[in-house]
């Protein structure tokens, strides 16, 4: 799912808090979803190197997604009041960083990996684009060092919402880096996906579905699978909570029936045709 939101005014933000110290009494469901985010990580520095060359091409319903968000995400662009700045939270390899820096004066780009932050420099010295900063930064723990409300535009693109432990600490750390009236692109998976509740026998075209009941996403890639960290949303949750953080908000949904079928059929240009 992907919302679009606006960050409110100065009167209507919430004061900020410093987070509670995490170390202190770590549950049982903490322990486990920082083994699945060690996952992630490992995963993703697996990955990085064959991500920007295989992933889309993979695995079918995922690129189709993926050039979903990221036509929504340029049409948000002109939404935006400044160009100053936009900050790219769990950039990966720099998708779309590089596309918001033909619109922005500087992009700021923060992931957990070292090997993405790695392949998203490496592109961006062959590129020869100068206006983009890349930085490795757990978002899930700290904000991002470039200053409080001085962002036009945040995005967390590709499902990074779910890869934030709980709802309040992404949106603050997104209405702390947001100037009053920004923009906001977020991405989660969604809970009542149907492709999470089949047991198929193949492999849909789908890099990623979430474990049923579980705080898991299993991810295969590269002749690997992984379990890891992540949250699933119900339509009417994000609703609600978008509605108590931001001033306005929209949200959609993109189903797909490609999602649902093996990654087999759409080995042929005629068969993506058609889809």
């Amino acid at each position: 799912m992907v919302s679009y939101a606006s960050a409110p005014s100065l009167d209507r933000q919430r004061p900020y808090q410093p987070r509670a110290d995490r170390s202190l009494q770590i549950s049982q469901q903490d322990d486990e979803w920082e083994a699945g985010k060690r996952e992630h990580i490992a995963l993703s520095n697996a990955a990085a190197a064959l991500y920007d060359e295989s992933y889309e091409s993979a695995n079918f319903a995922t690129a189709s997604y993926m050039n979903y968000e990221l036509e929504q995400l340029k049409q948000l662009v002109h939404q935006a009041k400044d160009r100053k700045i936009a900050v790219d939270l769990g950039c990966g390899t720099g998708r779309h960083s590089f596309a918001l820096a033909e619109h922005f004066d500087r992009v700021y780009g923060y992931d957990i990996s070292p090997a993405m932050i790695e392949n998203a420099n490496s592109v961006k010295k062959q590129s020869g684009i100068g206006n983009v900063l890349f930085e490795v930064a757990d978002v899930e723990e700290e904000v991002p060092s470039i200053g409080a409300g001085r962002a036009d535009l945040v995005t967390c693109s590709f499902g990074m919402g779910s890869f934030i432990r709980d709802l309040p600490t992404l949106f603050k750390t997104v209405r702390i880096l947001l100037k009053p009236g920004g923009v906001a692109a977020f991405s989660w998976y969604n809970q009542d996906a149907i492709v999470n509740s089949l047991s198929l026998p193949w492999q849909p075209a789908l890099a990623a579905r979430m474990v049923p009941g579980r705080r898991l996403l299993r991810v295969e890639f590269a002749g690997q699978v992984k379990e890891i960290s992540a949250v699933a949303y119900s339509v009417g949750k994000l609703q609600h909570e978008l509605s108590m953080n931001f001033q306005e908000f929209r949200l959609s949904t993109y189903p797909t029936l490609t999602a649902l079928f093996p990654q087999e059929l759409f080995t042929s240009a005629r068969a993506q045709e058609l889809c």
